[in-house]
This record gives structure tokens, sequence and C-alpha cells, in this order.
């Protein structure tokens, strides 16, 4: 395959060659880049490799630049974007999937896209770091407002180093509060991925960060949230995935970790998980957790966290566990649930509580939240006797059939 060292002159003149209506097609070959690709111009539809594979391909951004940007609702295919930093400043309107909004971030180190509609599809993004000391960060490897599809996303992070700002979306951040309707992540791989905030900051979404937007068909395998403020309460949500409404449809949700909930999934407001399959998932011990209040060192839901009219169904949620061993950090050992959430058709088995508190279904002061045609069962749990945590003891190793409200003075 050939190298072509000058790599940016010659996409430039790519896209300056490209005739209206058309694609900016790019030959074959590695392209050692210098800046990043800003495709500005609003007559082209697209960007994309002649062989229409990802293989074929490589934009190589050396550490020295963000990749690929756009503001038009435009189409990139085929190619492999790696080794991109920095990201982009956006203007948005997002909600940064746990709590208040996001008025500007640095966005998408390895594909940008702000124009509503646009598609990512048949690509590689891998080796990008999107970062800020003073601005939000969402989405280490790809930032969107519109669908990503048939994508690898690999070794990405999403890194804030200051205390007070958002990050979400170690590998990939798509949503957008103005066009949120129709945004879609389907039949991609997001694997390896890192959210890291030096500080204390709000942070989630190791893979996936969604805001009213839905993942379909992938793989979450491997990532992780973590952060290094050793004072005040502990942060970190969903180690694979978090959705601020939305939905995660018939996915593989394995082997991702974070501090604070959801090792696997953390899910808020009316987000759905459906049909997922959520496995090996943990909460790992906080660093500093001994300094903390009981209060500030709670982790709740080492495999799936269900917040604010959140609903999962016809899910398995299996062998999750909790690193957290003391008063100080306790943690449920798979679904944590608060006020309002839903969990029915689901299989609950196999989940170790032992180290921490609760196997199966931690109770976080719920009245009304509801259990139906689960089975649940062979849960392990600790030493909590708390009030309210439905996850231990010899029923789980039978059928829970019908509907039943958990409140707080529902005691096993």
């Amino acid at each position: 395959m050939p190298v072509f060292e000058n790599g940016s002159d010659r996409i430039a003149a790519a896209i300056e060659q490209t005739a209206s209506g058309e694609r900016v097609a790019v030959p074959k070959g590695v392209y050692r880049m210098s800046g990043a690709v800003e495709l500005a111009r609003t007559d082209i539809t697209g960007f994309r490799s002649l062989a229409n594979h990802p293989g074929a391909v490589v934009l190589d951004f050396q550490g020295q630049s963000a990749g690929i940007y756009s503001a038009e609702p435009i189409e990139v295919r085929g190619v492999t974007v790696e080794n991109a930093v920095g990201g982009v400043a956006v203007s948005t309107a997002d909600r940064n999937g746990q709590d208040g909004a996001v008025s500007t971030a640095i966005a998408g180190a390895g594909i940008c896209f702000t124009g509503a509609g646009s598609l990512v599809t048949n690509c590689v993004v891998r080796n990008c770091t999107a970062t800020s000391v003073s601005d939000n960060v969402l989405g280490g490897g790809i930032y969107s407002v519109g669908s990503v599809a048939d994508t690898t996303v690999e070794n990405c992070r999403a890194v804030v180093a200051k205390a007070g700002y958002v990050c979400h979306g170690g590998g990939v951040f798509l949503g957008n509060a103005a066009t949120a309707s129709g945004l879609t992540i389907r039949n991609c791989a997001v694997v390896g991925m890192m959210n890291n905030v030096n500080a204390r900051g709000t942070i989630g979404g190791g893979g996936l960060g969604l805001y009213q937007a839905r993942a379909e068909n992938s793989c979450i395998y491997g990532n992780s949230v973590t952060n290094a403020h050793t004072s005040g309460r502990i942060e970190g949500y969903g180690g694979g995935v978090t959705l601020y409404g939305g939905a995660l449809s018939n996915c593989q949700v394995s082997n991702n970790w974070t501090h604070a909930g959801g090792g696997g999934v953390w899910a808020r407001s009316t987000a759905i998980v459906e049909n997922c399959t959520i496995t090996d998932n943990r909460l790992r011990v906080y660093p500093g957790s001994s300094n903390l209040t009981t209060d500030q060192g709670y982790g709740f839901g080492d495999s799936l966290g269900l917040m604010n009219t959140a609903t999962a169904c016809g899910c398995l949620v299996a062998r999750g566990a909790s690193d957290h061993a003391n008063d100080r950090a306790p943690g449920s050992g798979a679904v944590a649930i608060t006020e309002s959430v839903q969990l029915r058709d689901s299989v609950i088995e196999a989940n170790d509580g032992a180290s921490c508190v609760i196997g199966g279904i931690m109770n976080s002061s719920v009245t009304s939240a509801q259990i139906s045609n689960c089975v649940i069962r062979a849960n392990t749990y600790g030493n909590y006797n708390g009030t309210g945590n439905y996850g231990r003891g010899s029923l789980f190793n039978a059928l829970v059939s019908g509907t039943l409200t958990i409140s707080d003075s529902f005691v096993l």
C-alpha cells in the first residue's frame, strides 16, 4: 500500500477537485496528516475511499490534530481515522447524560459531525483522544448528531483535567437536544475505550454516551470510566454505556467497569434497555474511597443502573461483581433501581455481591419501582442489612412472576 507523506495537501486537493453534488473519492493509501480535514463545502455529499473498505484508506493524524470535521449533513464511508487528538470546539444543546446542560464542548477527536442527518458508515476509528482542561468533552472517537453504522471504534479516550466539567462517551457520543429523533448507532463494535476525569466532574459512558439516541445490534466491550479525584462524592457512571432517554436494543455489553454506578449500563430519564445481554461487568473500588463518608462512597449496580423512569426488559444480567468491600464504599451486585423504573421479562443471575452488600437488585429509596415476570436466582450477597434490597436469600432461586412493587419497607 502506498504511503502519502504529504497527506494533508493531497486530501485538500481531492476535496477542491470534487465536482458539485459528488463525494470526495480518495485513492488507496496511508495518508500522513498534519492537520484536520474540514469538509466545509455545502455542495459535496460525502467522503469515501474508492475501494469502500476501511483498510484501503488510512488517515493517520500522527497525534498532531483532530481528524475529520463537518458542519454539513455529509457521509463518510470506508475509511480509517487514527491517532487524532484534541477534538473540535462545538456549541451544543446536549445533555450530559447525567445532570444539567452542556452549552459548549470539545468533541469528536476522530470524527466530529454537527450537521443533522450525517452518517459514518463502514469505518474504523482508533487511538483517538478528545481532551480539554477548560471545557466539557463529548466523544473521544466520534461525536455526531447523525448516525453511525457498521463501524469499529477502538482504544479512544475522552479526558477532562479540571473540576466541574462534563465528560461523556469515551468512544462515541451521539445526540443533540435540537435534533435528537432518529439518531442511531447500529451494527458497531465499541472496544477498549476510557472516559477519564482527573478532577471532580460528571462523567459517564466509557464506550457510548447517548442522548435521546438509539444503539442497536452492537457490541460494547472492555470499556471503562475512571476518576482520580480523591475527595467528595465518587463519580463515574456507565462503564459501557450511558443513556439519557433513547434506547439500547439487542446489544452485547460485557467486561466494562466504573466506580460509581452501572458498570455495564447507566440508564436515566425515559431510557429503554431491551433484549440486551449484560454480562461480566464490574464496579471497581474508587481511588481514595477510605477518605469518603458512607454516602459519598456508594456504588450502585455493577451491571445495570436504572434511574428516573428508565425501563429494562428482555435482558440477561449475569456474572456482575463489585470490588467494593467496606462500609464506606458498598455496592450492589447486579441492578440498582430508583424511583418509577421498571424491570420486566429479564433474568438476573449469578451476580456476586459477596465482597460488598447486595447480589441481585438494590433498592435506592424506592417507593414505586416495579419488577415483573423476572427470574432472579443464584446471586450472592454480603453483609449489608438495609431495607428494600431485593437480592438476597433463597427466594432468588425461584421464579418471581406477576408484578411486585418494591418499597422501603420491603425487607428480606
